[in-house]
């Protein structure tokens, strides 16, 4: 190969910063065309309206040569993940989780054991959280408790959980979801992870899942998501809040942070997760909007053990983040 001399190792680098230049002004000309409409979403309803819009106009920055997204439209839905961000949280069950005043005297002590995780879970999140004085964190704990939504934290939830069911001596199991529940494809490129337990008191088994509330944000909820090219897709709330007995049982975990784990609450529970999987594709081509699973809680089990997956079941261009625009439209 040859070796460039200085002066064109100085031509190459000139001719990067001007190529440099002009794509960040397209971008910013891109940026500026949309921006007020992003600009002007302050509420849910704006949010859906939003989406709506962006799926309308995502099939002029697919790119048929490479099959791929122009990187403008990266730059666009960046933008409309920090509006989502910055709206208020609220919730799509309003079932705040039990407080230290509300707890049952003398209940079982897995009442016990869920209020201390919550405890620590809640004074381990706002200590991350820089703007928060770490000298007020107990000052603020009680609001926080019922306010904050956990999200990012299954995690550390789970693993509080485990050390302190080791100290009890209680049998416990540390279960990670993944998409399709299967590690064989990266079918949401990283995302989408979730951890809970299982464990057994009193001879009975519990699920048991602390952050379960991060699922259950109203902006996060919105089905017309679905129509969006690369994005994280809906959330198990809203597939929950689609049937009499899954809503039921999220209820249940949403307030005590356990419930007892039978067919039914083990096919609820994941079914949620299951169908948050999929994509618009699925909908597109199968016009199913019935919202249930043909899963029963013996395949779960399976997917849980690593003997089975989503995708021995359903097509692979159903699951994971959507790549290129559908037509059906979500409302």
């Amino acid at each position: 190969m040859k070796k460039l001399t200085e002066q064109e190792i100085d031509n190459l680098y000139d001719q990067y910063l001007k190529m440099n230049q002009l794509a960040m002004s397209y971008y910013e000309t891109i940026i500026n065309r949309y921006k007020d409409k992003i600009k002007k979403t302050k509420s849910i309803k704006d949010l859906q309206n939003l989406y709506t819009y962006i799926q309308n106009i995502s099939i002029a920055f697919f790119d048929n040569n490479n099959n791929n997204m122009n990187p403008a439209y990266r730059i666009i839905l960046s933008a409309i993940n920090e509006c989502t961000s910055s709206l208020d949280n609220t919730y799509i069950i309003d079932s705040q989780p039990l407080t230290n005043t509300e707890l049952i005297e003398n209940k079982i002590s897995l009442d016990i054991l869920i209020k201390h995780t919550r405890l620590l879970l809640t004074k381990a999140a706002v200590a991350s959280l820089s703007y928060y004085p770490r000298a007020n964190i107990n000052n603020i704990f009680k609001e926080t408790l019922n306010n904050f939504s956990f999200i990012n934290f299954c995690y550390e939830s789970s693993k509080i959980v485990e050390q302190l069911c080791k100290k009890q001596k209680i049998p416990c199991k540390t279960i990670k979801l993944v998409p399709g529940f299967t590690n064989k494809e990266d079918l949401w490129d990283g995302t989408k992870l979730h951890y809970f337990n299982i464990i057994t008191f009193n001879n009975e088994k519990y699920i048991v899942d602390c952050s379960y509330r991060q699922f259950f944000i109203k902006k996060y909820n919105c089905l017309e998501i679905l129509g969006v090219v690369d994005s994280y897709g809906i959330m198990p709330g809203y597939i929950m809040l689609q049937d009499k007995t899954r809503q039921e049982v999220a209820t249940q975990i949403l307030k005590y942070g356990y419930i007892k784990l039978t067919p039914t609450t083990l096919k609820s529970y994941l079914d949620g997760f299951a169908m948050s999987y999929r994509n618009s594709n699925y909908y597109e081509q199968t016009q199913d909007f019935s919202f249930q699973t043909s899963y029963t809680s013996e395949i779960y089990e399976k997917f849980l053990r690593g003997e089975d997956n989503q995708l021995n079941y359903e097509d692979k261009r159903y699951l994971g983040k959507l790549k290129r625009p559908t037509k059906i439209k979500f409302s």
